[in-house]
Order: C-alpha cells, then structure tokens, then sequence
C-alpha cells in the first residue's frame, strides 16, 4: 500500500500535463493593422474553428469508454467554442469599427 501512494500522486501531478490545451488566440498583436480582407479571412478561419468545434470528434466518441477523458475532451471542445466565440467578436468590432462588410457566404474549405 505505501507504493501506491506514490504512484497515485505522480499520476496526479503528470496527467493533467496530457490535456493542455493549445490556446486560440481571442486578440492578435497585429489586429489594428489589418485590412478589410484580411479581417474577413480571419473571420472565416474563427467560424471554421467554431464549427470544427461544435462537431463531436472521434476522440470525444472513444473517449466514452474512459469517462475522465470524455471530461476532458468534452472541457476542451467547450473552451474552443468560447475561444472561436470570443475571437469572432472581436473581429465583427473590427469590422464595424473600419465599416468592412462582413462575407454571408457558407464557410470555405470546411472538412
């Protein structure tokens, strides 16, 4: 039992490590300087990460038989969402803001 203990704590402290996230930047350093094009295009690269996100993966559909990593993935595809949220936001201000017409059209290049 007392080798237990130690092995459980290891695991405690390295395992979280396997789920860090990759963070979406919500504001770029560059924003400000970008054109109307290029503000469309980073408005469709935030609804094509948006609806990336919204779509159950295949790891959220294996992870049900570990159901900590169905949390975890579950966790992270809800931070993506509200990243990609927030990301789109803040672009439609630019947008608004440089009087840029936001593109209606379908989401390119969708997989």
């Amino acid at each position: 039992m007392r080798t237990l203990y130690p092995v459980l704590f290891t695991a405690a402290i390295l395992l979280p490590g396997c789920a860090v996230v990759p963070a979406y930047q919500t504001v770029k350093p560059g924003d400000l300087e970008l054109t109307c094009v290029q503000l469309q295009s980073e408005y469709a690269d935030a609804e094509r990460v948006l609806y990336k996100a919204e779509r159950p993966s295949a790891e959220i559909a294996l992870s049900g038989f570990f159901f900590p990593a169905f949390l975890g993935a579950h966790s992270i595809a809800i931070q993506a969402i509200s990243e990609a949220e927030a990301r789109k936001t803040h672009l439609a201000q630019l947008l608004n803001h440089k009087s840029c017409a936001r593109s209606a059209g379908p989401i390119a290049s969708l997989e």
